[in-house]
C-alpha cells in the first residue's frame, strides 16, 4: 500500500511541477499578432508558473528562427519592472509604425485593459548601434532583473477588446496622428 501511495504522490508531484506538452510559440502568428494568441499564450504561461514557463519559453525560442518578435512581445506581457530598475527594451528596435513614436511603454507592444497591441514595423534601424537581442538573451535578461507579472491575463471579449483599442487611439501617445493604415492595423488584431 505505501508504495502506491509514494508512487501516487510522485505523480500529483510531477503533474504540479511540469505541464501536459512543450509550449509552442508558433500558436502565435508571426504575421498577424493576433491578440487573442498572445493572450492565450500568457494564460498558459502563467498558469505553469514562473519557472516552467521559463524553460517552455526558452524551448520554444531555440525551435525557431529567432527573427521575430513573438518572444519579446510575451517578455514585456509576462515580466514588469523590478523596483526601481528600469524594464529595458529588447534592443533590436526596428521601425513603429505606430504614431512614429518610442513613447510606447511596453514597446514592441502595448497592453490596454489586458490586450495586447503589436506596433511594430518592418524596417531597418536600430537602437544606438547596438546589436540585436535574441529572443533568448532578452528572455534571460527579464529572468534576472525583471518581476514575474502578478496581472493575470484572462480572455476577454470582443467588446472589452474594442474599447481597450478606442482607449489605445485616444492616449495620445503617439507623436503624430495614425492614419487610416495603421488603424486598420491595429484593428485587424483584435478580429
Amino acid at each position: 500500500m505505501k508504495p502506491r501511495h509514494s508512487t501516487l504522490l510522485l505523480l500529483v508531484l510531477l503533474a504540479q511541477t511540469s505541464f501536459a506538452g512543450p509550449f509552442d510559440i508558433s500558436s502565435i502568428s508571426v504575421a498577424q499578432h493576433k491578440a487573442d494568441d498572445y493572450i492565450r499564450a500568457a494564460i498558459s504561461l502563467q498558469a505553469m508558473g514562473k519557472e516552467v514557463a521559463c524553460q517552455a519559453l526558452l524551448v520554444s525560442d531555440t525551435r525557431q528562427s529567432q527573427t521575430d518578435d513573438r518572444l519579446f512581445v510575451l517578455c514585456r506581457m509576462l515580466f514588469t519592472q523590478r523596483g526601481t530598475n528600469e524594464f529595458q527594451r529588447p534592443y533590436r528596435m526596428r521601425v513603429c509604425i505606430i504614431g512614429e513614436t518610442a513613447d510606447w511603454r511596453l514597446y514592441p507592444v502595448e497592453i490596454v485593459d489586458g490586450v495586447p497591441f503589436y506596433l511594430e514595423g518592418n524596417g531597418g534601424g536600430g537602437d544606438g548601434g547596438r546589436m540585436r537581442d535574441t529572443g533568448e538573451e532578452y528572455l534571460r535578461y527579464c529572468m534576472t532583473n525583471c518581476d514575474w507579472n502578478t496581472y493575470t491575463f484572462h480572455e476577454v471579449t470582443a467588446k472589452q477588446k474594442g474599447e481597450a483599442l478606442m482607449k489605445l487611439l485616444l492616449s495620445g501617445q503617439a507623436k503624430r496622428p495614425l492614419n487610416d493604415f495603421q488603424k486598420a492595423f491595429l484593428s485587424r488584431q483584435i478580429e
